[in-house]
């Protein structure tokens, strides 16, 4: 603690440090020993020393005295430099005293020496004991003065005592001075102490002050009663209150909307009552009142602080309206893109190495899944299907496992029931200042357009077989018709032989054979002429079970089950019949070791995605269904897209011809209907025939009473591109009394007509000509005379009024090949008069 200087004049100078403190009193004390000294020695009457020497001690003591003065302060620390100068004192009194031959002087001298020594010493101990040293020391001086103590005066020896108990009563003086001085050090640095602290104390409250009124949050100070008792500049600028008229107005009538004014009292009760609230120490968000009755958001976090022997609350507040709005607008965007997202028809993955962390609702069907965490957290890689595209997988994969961008790729993926989808795939990735970026995956399911392609290329690739299996069976049908009816011609002759006419007979079966085949050829193409007429599914069905189960024998069960409750279609019967009974061999043929053979009808409505599960080439509507299922081996898969080539067959050679199947195509195709198969190896196979549904009808009878002869007189125009067609008709015709004109093409035809001299009654034309059609020489005949009769004839039909088997405008029409017997029964319904409907012969 810092002391006083005792010997300082009163006003100067501050309180000394106990170190300068102490280094002054000994210096001092030392300095009066050394002047006392010297004076003693210089003035003695009788000294002991010659003047030399005593100058000589003179100067030591004058240099000891120097010497104290220029002494560092680091050596008045030690604790040994108060004996010490003690010691040399005490010693240096005793040797004066004794060399200026003194002894018996009155010795009030070394009074205040001993006492002055006696007074530096820092404790009451060191006083006695620093005493009884002097004293001896004194008694050793009389002892030489006088030589002997014992005569010594009275006076001399009660000096000692005296020494002792003044050097006594002086030490104990200068410890009680010493102590007041400790004392008063003590107070003054407790006072200015607290001086400090106060002063600290209104720096601190100025620089809180100051943080607070440059604070950018509200600051609110509340007392237990609810009264404001602090009120920072911004508290003012936020709520509008001017700091002068806030104080002691209460919190809740100020700052609080009214709905919230009584929860706030009782919680601030609550807590005076239990010391919980839980409101407190928390940040939250609740609504704040301005003066001008404005509500907005604002942020508050309240603390209660204990002040002497009250409480405290302290509010911080903030206003949020910016934020708030920021967040709704962020909201509101989130909503809008999670809407976006959520209604794309696309699926969108999110994944995060190489793990899926979203997925929308496109997503969900997709995959077929009924819950997000069937997908949640699986690898996109687990949806691949393992016969995809290798390089397109790689792609992905190295996409997903690089973070890198992938353009618009086609890839083969399972759903969760393991059914096949194919997808167009777009991978990005999605930045989030990661390492490794998160993935987007957008997938649009491609299957049904994949479908639609694969339907595409069956269908063109079944129109181009079946535009050459048409051409083929014409130009075929061309030579049969010459074959067959040069045969009729030969088998009229009265003069052939037995064995001639055995020949000829075999020449006509095998063009029967061949007239079949191009039937199953003309009927995959579909340009067959067909008879179609309303018809009951039920009826055709059951009309058919006794040939059905004489044709699937005795170790195939025949189950025949209609259920088409009276539907009805459009249809040529014997078309349809022939289509059933192909099945049913296929089907026979396909369980050898017998099984179960299953026909059965039924009504059906066709909507868009029924069409679109099955697959069908087919028109939204009503339909009647006929389908066809054994038990039997069924079919390989990689070869049931080629079931309907015409020729193509899994049966040993001389089993099949591999036209069952196109030709049952064919006519469903044709009476505008749709198939589908339906087959796993081992457990049989399905066909389903889909029949538009019609309305029942009447038909009406169309049987012609045959004529009484198939000769005539009549002029017959022949117009035929092909030679040995003409040719044929022309003979056939001129056998049986008919004029006959030729003509190799329509220009030709048109230019007999008009040149022509008498009446002509009928021309008969083929349809598909060069140069001009069989409708275009019709139409251009019928402009020079109207009453000209046409009959058409052809290997297929290809012209539009003959379109889909339909005959209209009660056109007159044969198929090639026909017999003799046929062309000449046609030709004369048509010139008596008889409109007759395409007829196959």
């Amino acid at each position: 603690m810092p002391e006083v200087n005792p010997f300082a004049p009163a006003g100067a100078g501050g309180p000394r440090s106990p170190l300068g403190a102490k280094k002054h009193q000994l210096i001092l004390l030392h300095t009066l020993v050394a002047i006392v000294l010297s004076y003693q020695l210089l003035f003695s009457e009788t000294p002991l020393l010659s003047s030399g020497a005593v100058d000589f001690i003179v100067l030591g003591l004058l240099g000891t005295m120097v010497g104290a003065i220029s002494l560092p302060a680091a050596v008045f620390k030690k604790r040994w430099l108060v004996p010490a100068v003690a010691l040399f004192d005490t010693a240096a009194t005793s040797s004066i005293i004794y060399l200026s031959g003194s002894a018996s002087t009155n010795l009030y001298v070394t009074y205040f020496i001993i006492m002055l020594i006696a007074a530096i010493a820092p404790t009451l101990n060191q006083v006695v004991v620093i005493s009884l040293l002097l004293c001896g020391a004194y008694a050793g001086v009389l002892y030489a003065d006088l030589g002997d103590l014992t005569a010594a005066r009275r006076s001399h020896l009660l000096q000692v005592p005296i020494l002792l108990i003044l050097a006594v009563f002086y030490g104990i003086s200068n410890e009680s001075v010493r102590k007041l001085g400790r004392d008063r050090s003590t107070l003054i640095d407790h006072l200015s102490h607290r001086r400090r602290f106060e002063r600290a104390i209104r720096n601190s409250e100025h620089k809180m002050r100051m943080v607070l009124e440059h604070s950018l949050d509200a600051f609110v100070m509340m007392s237990e009663e609810g009264l404001i008792l602090e009120w920072n500049r911004e508290a003012e600028a936020l709520f509008g209150w001017p700091r002068a008229e806030v104080m002691g107005r209460r919190l809740s009538e100020t700052i609080i909307p009214p709905p919230y004014r009584q929860a706030h009292e009782g919680g601030v009760r609550r807590f005076l009552r239990t010391g919980k609230g839980v409101l407190l120490r928390k940040r939250i968000e609740v609504e704040g009142l301005r003066r001008d009755g404005t509500v907005f958001p604002l942020e508050l976090s309240v603390s209660p602080l204990r002040m002497d022997d009250h409480t405290v609350f302290t509010a911080f507040i903030r206003d949020i309206s910016e934020r708030k709005e920021a967040e709704e607008a962020l909201k509101r965007s989130e909503d809008r893109y999670r809407r976006l997202v959520e209604v794309s028809p696309d699926a969108i993955l999110l994944t995060r190495t190489n793990r899926i962390v979203f997925l929308n609702r496109a997503g969900m069907e997709l995959f077929g899944a009924v819950s997000p965490e069937q997908v949640l957290g699986r690898d996109p890689a687990d949806f691949f299907h393992p016969h995809a595209d290798r390089a397109a997988i790689g792609a992905v994969r190295r996409s997903l496992n690089e973070g890198l961008a992938l353009p618009l790729t086609e890839l083969a993926m399972l759903r969760l029931d393991g059914s096949p989808i194919h997808v167009n795939l777009v991978v990005s990735a999605v930045g989030d200042g990661e390492a490794l970026p998160s993935m987007q995956l957008v997938l649009r399911n491609i299957t049904d357009r994949k479908n639609l392609e694969e339907q595409l290329r069956q269908s063109q690739k079944m129109e181009a077989v079946g535009q050459l299996a048409g051409g083929v069976a014409h130009d075929f049908n061309n030579m049969l018709l010459v074959i067959r009816g040069y045969t009729d011609l030969l088998d009229e002759d009265r003069t052939l032989t037995g064995e001639q006419r055995e020949a000829i007979e075999q020449i006509r079966q095998a063009s029967e054979r061949a007239k079949a085949l191009t039937s199953q050829l003309l009927a995959f193409s579909r340009r067959q002429v067909l008879q179609p007429k309303t018809i009951n599914a039920d009826a055709i069905v059951l009309n058919m079970e006794s040939m059905l189960r004489t044709l699937a024998g005795e170790e195939v069960e025949l189950c025949i089950t209609p259920d088409a409750g009276g539907g009805h279609v459009k249809a040529d019967p014997s078309q349809i019949e022939q289509a059933l009974l192909n099945l049913a061999v296929n089907a026979r043929d396909a369980m050898p070791h017998g099984g179960r053979l299953t026909i059965a009808t039924d009504r059906v409505e066709l909507d868009d995605r029924a069409i679109k599960d099955s697959r069908l080439e087919a028109k939204p509507g009503p339909y009647v269904r006929l389908r066809v299922q054994d038990s039997g081996i069924g079919i390989d898969p990689e070869i049931l897209p080629r079931i309907f080539e015409p020729f193509f067959t899994t049966k040993p050679k001389g089993k099949g011809t591999g036209l069952g199947l196109s030709t049952v195509y064919g006519i469903i195709k044709q009476s505008g209907g749709a198939i589908t198969v339906a087959s796993e190896p081992g457990k049989g196979t399905e066909v389903a025939l889909y029949l538009p549904r019609v309305e029942e009808a009447t038909e009406a009878a169309e049987d012609s009473p045959m004529p009484a002869t198939v000769s005539g007189r009549e002029t017959v125009l022949v117009v035929e591109d092909e030679p040995g067609v003409r040719t044929f008709v022309c003979a056939a015709l001129r056998r049986h009394g008919y004029t006959v004109l030729e003509a190799r093409h329509g220009i030709e035809a048109l230019s007999l007509v008009q040149a022509h001299v008498g009446p002509l009654h009928l021309v008969i034309t083929d349809i598909v000509m060069p140069q001009m059609s069989g409708r275009e020489v019709a139409e251009a005949v019928a402009e020079i005379d109207p009453s000209i009769k046409i009959l058409y004839m052809s290997g297929y039909t290809d012209d539009a009024v003959l379109r889909h088997g339909i005959v209209s405008d009660a056109v007159n029409f044969i198929q090639k090949p026909y017999t003799c017997e046929a062309l000449l029964l046609m030709v004369r319904q048509v010139l008596d008069g008889k409109l007759v409907h395409a007829q196959a012969c």
